[in-house]
């Protein structure tokens, strides 16, 4: 296996391995948001590079848990919604706690900062 593929056979790629998601993932009984939003990064200055701290912790969150808003790399305010753009779904803190998780559809803003948790995306029609 070399980066989660078998090789064996001169190079050729025969399988890829599976891996599961990991990092921050929101979720209810039946919904699951993959999220980057709270995975800790820092600048390189030498390398001019941003890099992905290793250290960071998968963790799973679900309505009523409560969230730690700062880190090594960020700073959240205690209210605040999470746009999952290209999973197309949104969580809402408030108060430092996971107080709704939805599909895009049912979204409301509500005069709070909102954050995209990952990459620029569009929503599948």
């Amino acid at each position: 296996m070399v980066e989660g593929y078998d090789v064996t056979g001169g190079g050729i790629v025969l399988n890829a391995e599976k891996s599961a998601a990991s990092g921050t993932t929101f979720v209810t009984e039946n919904l699951s948001f993959r999220a980057e939003i709270f995975d800790e990064f820092y600048y390189d200055a030498e390398k001019r590079e941003i890099t992905h701290v290793a250290e960071t912790q998968d963790k799973i969150y679900k309505i009523g848990d409560v969230i730690s808003t700062t880190g090594f790399s960020f700073d959240y305010p205690t209210d605040f919604d999470i746009i999952l753009l290209s999973e197309c779904g949104f969580v809402k803190i408030r108060g430092k706690k996971i107080i709704s998780i939805g599909n895009l559809k049912g979204y409301r803003f509500e005069k709070v900062p909102l954050v995209n948790a990952r990459e620029l995306a569009q929503c599948p029609k």
